[in-house]
C-alpha cells in the first residue's frame, strides 16, 4: 500500500502491532506482488501457506489493480471468494479491507510464533 520499505507495508505494520499487544514474536510471510490482480489469489495463497502451513491471521487486500485493469467484478468477488474458502478450510482468521483502502493487491499471512 505504497509503503516505502518492508517494515511500513501492512503486513509488517499488523505483525509489529500483534507481536506489541501480546508480547510475542510473530513471524510473517508477504506473498504479495505488486501490480496483481485478483486473478493471482490462488498463486499467492498457496505460495503463502508453502511457506506457513498453519497462520494464525491472514491479510488479503485486493481490488485497486482490478479496477485499475477494469476486471470484471463477478470475477474478482469469485476469485476473492475461493482464497478466502481456502484459508477458512485451515481454520484461519480471514479478514478483507473494503477496496476503497487498497492501493496495490496482495496478501500478508501471519502468524504469532510461540
Amino acid at each position: 500500500m505504497g509503503a516505502d520499505s518492508a517494515s511500513t507495508t501492512v503486513g509488517a505494520t499488523v505483525a509489529t502491532g500483534i507481536a506489541a499487544m501480546t508480547g510475542r514474536p510473530v513471524d510473517l510471510v508477504n506473498a504479495s506482488r505488486s501490480g496483481a490482480t485478483s486473478e493471482a489469489l490462488p498463486a499467492q495463497v498457496e505460495m503463502g501457506l508453502a511457506d506457513m502451513h498453519q497462520p494464525d491471521v491472514a491479510i488479503i487486500m485486493v481490488g485497486a489493480n482490478d479496477v485499475k485493469e477494469r476486471l470484471d467484478l463477478a470475477d474478482s468477488i469469485r476469485h476473492l471468494s475461493t482464497a478466502v474458502h481456502a484459508l477458512q478450510a485451515l481454520e484461519s482468521k480471514s479478514s478483507s479491507a473494503p477496496a476503497q483502502t487498497w492501493a496495490r493487491s496482495g496478501q500478508c499471512l501471519s502468524r504469532c510464533a510461540g
